[in-house]
């Protein structure tokens, strides 16, 4: 471990299990280093059988996957973690997000759990001002439980949402199809999900956005090396990357603007 820095970040992955090790390397795109010595300790823990997030908010399911994260992050104090992130939005939900905050100070886990939206909007305001309309990419979860809704406007942005029917039938169904889908094609961008995506852009340009939110890690997959014309894509997974590297105190950033793919 690097005697100048003895913080360990833990993640909690698995949700789903690419987008965790995508997490791990953008950690290490912002850290300052020169030499190995210089990196920050990682523990990426992927549990693949934690409940899904959205069925769980939707009512498809009973058990509140709160429940597995918060013996997750248990473990990750166990072996050291002091600074944790969750690599998935949707867990941010109030219905998810409160329960983990609440267990975790009954066991007495005291960690730097750090919330992912909450970062993200909050970069947009300190670091794009001029930026005031932002669209949202998440889940149908996030999308129903206002995570992102409720950030933007506490800090007098304004949103830009979807309607039902294309949140459902276009951008959650890029996520979550069966055959199709980015969950069930790991690594591979399918022709229909690319015939989506560039959709989902024109209908945020058409409703003049000025940035979207990538608000859902899966999306940070595909659009990673994607640019865009006129229109600012901030990356949530990114942003988290950021400041889980800010809180471990690892010195100056890379580059900022790594949390965003155009403008």
């Amino acid at each position: 471990m690097n005697s100048k820095n003895n913080n360990i970040i833990g993640l909690v992955g698995g949700m789903g299990p690419e987008s965790g090790i995508e997490l791990c390397r953008d950690i290490l795109m912002f850290t300052n280093s020169s030499i190995d010595q210089d990196h920050l300790p990682v523990i990426l823990m992927t549990y693949p059988n934690i409940e899904d997030r959205t069925a769980y908010i939707e009512g498809r399911i009973n058990v509140n996957p709160a429940l597995k994260i918060v013996e997750i992050i248990k473990s990750l104090e166990k072996i050291g973690a002091n600074i944790v992130g969750i690599a998935c939005n949707t867990s941010y939900a109030r219905k998810i997000y409160d329960v983990i905050k609440f267990e975790l100070r009954n066991l007495g886990i005291n960690v730097n759990l750090v919330n992912m939206p909450y970062e993200t909007c909050l970069f947009i305001k300190e670091e794009k001002p001029h930026i005031k309309r932002v669209g949202i990419m998440v889940t149908n979860g996030t999308y129903k439980s206002k995570v992102y809704d409720n950030e933007l406007i506490s800090l007098g942005l304004e949103l830009v949402k979807p309607d039902w029917e294309f949140q459902n039938n276009i951008i959650h169904k890029m996520i979550y199809d069966n055959k199709i889908g980015i969950k069930s094609n790991p690594g591979i961008v399918t022709e229909e999900v690319q015939k989506m995506l560039n959709e989902t852009i024109t209908y945020f340009e058409k409703e003049q956005a000025e940035a979207i939110i990538i608000g859902c890690t899966e999306f940070s997959l595909v659009l990673k090396n994607k640019q865009i014309k006129g229109i600012t894509i901030i990356d949530s997974s990114k942003v988290l990357a950021k400041s889980l590297v800010r809180e471990a105190n690892s010195g100056n950033l890379v580059n900022k603007n790594q949390v965003m793919f155009s403008t």
